[in-house]
């Protein structure tokens, strides 16, 4: 039986690849960023499913875990930086309000048409240099806020300390 699972699933495999190769499926969709994907990860990782017990899933749920992490420390930084702060429009609110979105749409194509339309929008203002600038200073502000004693910010807030 577990043969004829493992032959139907790579059969399944298979096909989506011809899909992908001949344009009829969104391979982008895919990708480790899809928040569906990060669901599945968050949701299997919590499971007692004895087949994640080998350090391989042991890697990949800690990564999933850290992608979790990151998703809620930019969650906190929008409301502390963007909102507390007054910061709402600058070119590091919109680039973290641009990643939430994304986050949270589950459409390849649909993500692809948003990240289109947000690179045409960005100014000149928002240079890569503008945002690592606006990115140091928040980080540095939030560190030195309540935000850098809880667990989700300590190891950003100690390495950006060991980088001053």
């Amino acid at each position: 039986m577990m043969e004829a699972e493992t032959t139907d699933k790579q059969a399944r495999v298979d096909q989506l690849k011809d899909a992908i190769l001949k344009g009829e499926a969104e391979a982008e969709g895919m990708d480790a960023t899809n928040p569906e994907r990060q669901r599945m990860m968050t949701a299997w990782c919590q499971s007692t499913d004895e087949a994640r017990n080998d350090a391989k899933s042991n890697v990949m749920c800690a990564k999933a875990k850290a992608k979790g992490d990151f998703l809620l420390r930019r969650e906190q930084l929008l409301h502390y930086w963007c909102v507390s702060q007054g910061k709402t429009g600058s070119p590091k609110c919109k680039q973290m309000e641009f990643g939430k979105l994304m986050s949270e749409t589950d459409s390849g194509e649909e993500r692809k048409r948003q990240a289109a339309q947000f690179n045409a929008a960005r100014t000149a203002a928002e240079t890569q240099q503008a945002l690592e600038e606006e990115t140091k200073v928040m980080m540095q502000s939030a560190c030195d806020s309540s935000l850098g004693k809880s667990e989700l910010f300590a190891t950003a807030c100690a390495k950006m300390r060991t980088e001053l």
